[in-house]
């Protein structure tokens, strides 16, 4: 099996960037920096926390795909608009060819 066919979905990078709002302050504004890059995305674990007496269940992802110019401030958008915060990206055959990633579902 090649790590093709180990690809079942595809997502898009998007990175923010502060734009001024006319009043001298500035928006976050998030834009595409890649989209339909191949990806495995998998669940690994789920949580609930109790926050001001709401309960708010925490998903983690892992994501693997090919290495690109992807940053933990960086967030993931899957293929059914499901978006992603990145907390870490790993380089783990340290030949930068493979990248994992550790995303938190965001709500």
């Amino acid at each position: 099996m090649s790590r093709e066919d180990f690809y079942n979905s595809t997502a898009t990078v998007q990175r923010y960037t502060r734009v001024s709002d006319g009043h001298s302050g500035s928006d976050k504004t998030w834009s595409n920096l890649a989209t339909g890059i191949k990806c495995c995305i998998q669940p690994r674990s789920g949580k609930e926390l109790v926050m001001h007496d709401k309960t708010t269940e925490v998903i983690s992802h892992k994501m693997y795909c090919e290495t690109r110019d992807i940053k933990a401030r960086d967030r993931i958008v899957d293929q059914n608009s499901v978006t992603y915060k990145i907390l870490a990206v790993r380089n783990i055959d340290l030949l930068d060819e493979f990248i994992t990633l550790d995303l938190q579902e965001e709500n």
